[in-house]
């Protein structure tokens, strides 16, 4: 069996992310010494390299049709039928201002690829539904399986010129995170609110101009962001479009207060009762559970704790146990 992890990087994203945790898991269930590996720099005992590789294992996807191909990605061997790929979301169908090069792999390429596929993975009923209705699918080729986190797991690390009772911003790096619109409801309560954000989005600075309270870092630790987490107010997600919101979910096993998105995929794991929600596309209703946030911390308390026993048990172990189980019914 061929397992394409060429997605790993040093950079942290929530691809990267996903793809390192269901590796870790993933090698307990197929041993590295009966299966192949695909790594981007040769990383562990079967890597090989990408750039040698990629053209072959993505492209003519024949050249492996005997073998069977899972990828915690929607990237793989296009021609191969005999695979199953991860859809975390559509969002570049969704947003083809985004980047047209992937609306047209999305909209050819991986449409091509879903039919030659033997099972899609996604990791929300939202996504299913969006995947199923944009591509055409059956349902039963599609299934979900929620994401995990270790993250209470792993030890934090300061981090330098990190102010006190901040709202943080994980993962900014497109409009559809709408930190514009939450800037301006946070900035609507008060001038002085610290900001902190995690993220490389070009347009963060021009959109607090020279705004002395926000703090914009990237490429942070997985020990920093932790870190973060821990020390912040809350948590502010209220994207307008989500596959599954693994910040949220972070922040909830962390005991992080959570403002997010009504009829997203978050409300899935954490339920109604569990975080502060709110309308993406209303600006009165952002500034409203930012207020709430702000002002009553019994609220905060009781909700972070319902956050914690409604995710406890979403980890990358139940996660991998769920694919796994499942990987070995397909080949």
């Amino acid at each position: 069996m061929i397992f394409d992890f060429t997605i790993i990087k040093k950079d942290v994203d929530g691809l990267v992310v996903y793809a390192k945790s269901v590796y870790k898991e993933l090698v307990e269930h197929f041993p590295v010494s009966e299966n192949l590996y695909l790594f981007r720099e040769g990383i562990g005992k079967k890597g090989v390299d990408k750039i040698k590789y990629i053209i072959l294992h993505r492209i003519f996807g024949f050249f492996f049709s005997r073998k069977f191909y899972y990828s915690p990605t929607h990237h793989g061997p296009i021609l191969n039928p005999n695979k199953a790929i991860t859809i975390h979301d559509i969002t570049p169908l969704l947003h083809p201002n985004k980047s047209f090069k992937q609306f047209v792999y999305y909209r050819i390429l991986l449409t091509l690829s879903i039919r030659n596929s033997k099972r899609i993975y996604t990791v929300s009923e939202f996504s299913k539904k969006l995947i199923i209705d944009n591509f055409g699918v059956n349902s039963s080729l599609v299934k979900v399986i929620h994401n995990g986190t270790d993250i209470n797991l792993i030890l934090a690390e300061p981090l330098v010129g990190v102010p006190s009772n901040y709202l943080l911003f994980v993962g900014i790096h497109s409009e559809y995170k709408n930190f514009e619109l939450c800037y301006k409801a946070i900035r609507g309560i008060s001038k002085d609110i610290p900001i902190v954000v995690v993220g490389n989005w070009f347009k963060i600075p021009l959109i607090v101009s020279n705004d002395e309270f926000v703090f914009q870092f990237s490429n942070l630790s997985y020990q920093n962001i932790r870190f973060l987490y821990e020390n912040a107010k809350g948590l502010m997600y209220a994207s307008t479009l989500e596959g599954f919101g693994l910040p949220a979910l972070e922040a909830a096993r962390l005991n992080c207060p959570v403002i997010t998105s009504r009829n997203s995929p978050m409300h899935e794991f954490l339920g109604p009762l569990s975080a502060r929600y709110v309308d993406p596309n209303s600006l009165d209703s952002i500034k409203s559970q930012i207020q709430s946030l702000l002002n009553d911390s019994e609220l905060s308390f009781k909700l972070s704790l319902e956050a914690y026993q409604k995710t406890k048990n979403l980890t990358w172990k139940m996660h991998v146990q769920i694919l796994a189980n499942d990987l070995k019914t397909l080949f």
